[in-house]
């Protein structure tokens, strides 16, 4: 362990299992690729063990090194080449990052036009994040920018809210990479995006006499989405 389909969080602690067949001596060497073992990094070492006995390795605080392509290897390190062994994981894993939104929470009124910062809080560098909204409670998700740029730590994206009028809407973030987007994934609870309207007349301390049939009452609004006004006082 691990043989491969394991999904490993950055920063998290895991075992590295492995029996030997016979009693070497001194350490192995414990390394990990995030390339299919094309190159290999980390220099950990652990008693080798004795025959047919299971060996643990307590890997604590896994690098931010997010791959589909992981691999461990472990290598006998007694300088003699005739006896020396090594082996790997069967198949890849994964390391991989995690995302928490913190920006809509939801049930905010978020209106047309408007400039809202998307924000989020990953566990490694999950990069990069796709940015989508929904109109229908998440059945279905519409494209704010599919390639944006993450960190490990905080992140924002400034948003200019569409010209949308609904009461079910969610925002989400996910690693933009296929290998990790259902897993990586975080998304608001259910907020408004509405048009906003701005009364320009009459304006505030006005004279309007009872009576009078020719005072103007006028107003903008954001977005396309208003068909008709209700008017009241």
């Amino acid at each position: 362990k691990p043989n491969g389909a394991e999904s490993w969080l950055k920063g998290s602690n895991q075992q590295i299992n492995w029996t030997p067949a016979g009693t070497y001596p001194g350490n192995v060497l414990i390394q990990y690729s995030n390339n299919s073992g094309t190159t290999w990094k980390g220099n950990y070492n652990a008693p080798a063990g004795t025959d047919n006995v299971a060996q643990t390795y307590n890997w604590t605080n896994l690098p931010d090194d997010i791959s589909e392509n992981c691999t461990v290897k472990i290598s006998t390190q007694t300088g003699n080449s005739s006896i020396d062994v090594s082996d790997t994981s069967n198949a890849t894993f994964k390391i991989k990052g995690q995302v928490d939104l913190t920006l809509p929470v939801g049930n905010e009124t978020w209106y047309v036009n408007q400039t809202k910062l998307v924000t989020w809080d990953s566990i490694g560098t999950v990069n990069p994040v796709s940015i989508q909204y929904s109109i229908n409670n998440g059945s279905s998700w519409i494209d704010i920018n599919t390639s944006y740029p993450g960190v490990d730590g905080s992140n924002n994206y400034s948003w200019t809210i569409p010209d949308r009028k609904n009461e079910t809407c969610k925002v989400r973030v996910m690693d933009a990479r296929s290998a990790f987007s259902s897993e990586v994934v975080s998304a608001s609870g259910v907020f408004r995006i509405r048009p906003q309207i701005n009364v320009t007349q009459p304006t505030a301390g006005q004279v309007v006499f009872a009576g009078s049939t020719d005072t103007s009452i006028n107003w903008t609004y954001t977005g396309t989405k208003i068909n008709y006004v209700s008017i009241d006082y």
